[in-house]
């Protein structure tokens, strides 16, 4: 009886690994399998609390078609230069792109005691979908010297889908969308420059 337990223990053995096998393979099918898809999810609306399943890497596609095609055409659109105060601490202005009344991208510069941004915001009929953001850092405090250089620039893109943000681009790092630090940034409060506009 103790040599059958043995011999029964040992040729599940092979079985149990092979079993192990088959589980981590299936699992890496599936990771494979969603990374070449490029699926993922965002809200059917603004208002919606439904999500929808999206082909992220097609979206992308889409959306910096669009803003290229924005910055060609830019000579052709009416500019409307607003003042922006009370955002940063020396102030800041917008510079606004027309078609018509529709509003398609907006500039913004916003200047503080240590540094400086610069934020492109492009927009559509559903709202911002591309936002690039450049941040310029003093080497000391404007206040101690006006004439202070530029220390290290930081540059960020973001990207957009029905107002939710599925992809975010850090330092030519892409930020993994299930990541925590993804997730809180989605959840701030972002800076609308529509409203220097009056819109939004």
């Amino acid at each position: 009886n103790i040599l059958y337990r043995y011999m029964y223990k040992n040729r599940l053995k092979p079985l149990e690994k092979m079993r192990s096998i088959n589980i981590m393979g299936i699992a890496v099918f599936r990771i494979i399998l969603f990374s070449s898809t490029n699926l993922g999810y965002c809200k059917v609306s603004k208002t919606s609390p439904k999500y929808q399943r999206i082909d992220t890497l097609k979206v992308l596609e889409s959306i910096k078609a669009n803003y290229a095609l924005i910055n060609k055409k830019a000579t052709e659109f009416r500019i409307v230069k607003k003042t922006i105060e009370g955002e940063s601490t020396e102030g800041g202005e917008a510079i606004g792109y027309f078609q018509q009344k529709n509003l398609k991208k907006v500039v913004t510069t916003l200047y503080g005691e240590t540094g400086k941004c610069i934020i492109e915001d492009y927009y559509d009929d559903n709202g911002l979908y591309f936002e690039y953001r450049k941040d310029y850092y003093y080497n000391k405090p404007i206040s101690e010297n006006k004439y202070c250089t530029i220390k290290s620039t930081k540059e960020s893109r973001f990207y957009y889908f029905n107002n939710t943000l599925i992809s975010w681009i850090d330092q030519g790092k892409i930020i993994n969308p299930n990541s925590k630090q993804f997730k809180e940034f989605s959840r701030e409060p972002k800076w609308d420059a529509r409203k220097v506009f009056g819109m939004q």
